[in-house]
């Protein structure tokens, strides 16, 4: 079991990909003009642990983002700044740097 690494957002998937606040805006503001949701993406962009306290984050932003953007999302995640919150994906991190399997065999090139 100790190959066994969990990779696990504080709720969800959401959880992480809706750091991608820059991203998450524009789509949001797409399918509708919701001052709350533009209020909570701000909160989010300011102060990146405070997503992690949010239960189910995809049924907050059902109405217009949900889960139908993911990929878009992943590909502007802002992972330095994420991992800086200290939260959820700091700890997923690292508890991948602390396999010593995994790190010696990621620094083997692939033939």
């Amino acid at each position: 079991m100790c190959r066994l690494l969990v990779l696990s957002p504080c709720y969800s998937m959401e959880s992480w990909l809706y750091q991608a606040t820059n991203e998450l805006r524009p789509l949001c503001q797409n399918e509708h003009d919701s001052d709350d949701h533009a209020q909570l993406i701000a909160e989010w962009s300011e102060d990146r642990a405070r997503l992690d306290e949010v239960h189910q984050p995809k049924v907050v932003m059902k109405k217009c983002v949900a889960d139908h953007h993911n990929e878009a999302l992943a590909n502007s995640f802002p992972a330095e700044e994420v991992y800086c919150a200290g939260r959820s994906f700091y700890e997923s991190v690292e508890n991948l740097r602390s396999c010593t399997a995994l790190v010696e065999a990621l620094s083997h090139p692939v033939t």
